[in-house]
């Protein structure tokens, strides 16, 4: 049997020391993970975990750690969907108003009660309409213009073929208001505005010959040319 070196005996008595001193350090070092980070097993259950708001909360049951998404928290959509209700109502409360209340916004708030210069508006604004009116005579099988008076005062009447009926725009020098007689529309009074000179709808402040446009190019053949 041969003899051992007495160095080869030395260096495996260095090498075992070696592994030795590892194995402790690995076993010292795998407690101290096993301590510090036991509770992080189970990630993909850590981040199925709920939060409030963007705090990230660690629930802890038999070691485990069960985390944290980031979410918006339940108050915050309570908050919104009352924000977003409170909208809702403001905008129904706004369409439930009446008609009476928006047209009495629209009230003109100043007009012309001098007889003098109404009649003089009244009859220049007459005058004006029979002009703008002239050239759809061409354009309509019948199309008649016929300037008047009566004890109200003066008027306009456009008369149509039979079964068509006729615009009447109608001067009431006591009240000083014009009406206007549509078969479109009906009926409507106008006063003398005393901020623009027009007229304008008595009740809601529309525009006279607005209204005269809109029925006549949904009536007739052409256009008035005011």
């Amino acid at each position: 049997m041969s003899k051992i070196p007495l160095q080869a005996i030395i260096n495996i008595n260095r090498v075992s020391s070696a592994r030795t001193s590892i194995a402790k350090s690995l076993l010292t070092l795998r407690q101290s993970s096993t301590r510090s980070f036991a509770p992080c097993v189970n990630t993909r259950d850590a981040m199925r975990a709920p939060t409030s708001g963007f705090a990230f909360q660690q629930h802890y049951d038999n070691g485990t750690l069960a985390s944290a998404s980031r979410t918006f928290s339940s108050r915050s959509k309570v908050r919104r969907r009352k924000r977003s209700g409170n909208a809702q109502l403001s905008s129904q409360g706004g369409d439930a108003k009446s008609d009476e209340e928006r047209s009495s916004a629209n009230k003109p708030s100043a007009t012309i009660t001098d007889s003098e210069k109404f009649l003089e508006s009244a009859n220049a604004f007459l005058h004006r309409a029979e002009i703008a009116l002239e050239p759809m005579k061409s354009h309509n099988e019948v199309f008649n213009l016929i300037r008047s008076s009566n004890e109200e005062g003066d008027n306009l009447t456009v008369a149509l073929k039979p079964g068509e009926g006729k615009y009447v725009f109608q001067v009431h020098e006591d009240m000083c208001t014009l009406s206007l007689n549509s078969p479109m529309s009906g009926s409507y009074t106008y006063v003398l505005c005393a901020y623009t000179g027009q007229f304008v709808g008595m009740e809601d402040g529309h525009s006279c010959e607005g209204m005269l446009v809109r029925d006549l190019i949904r009536h007739c053949y052409g256009l008035p040319q005011f």
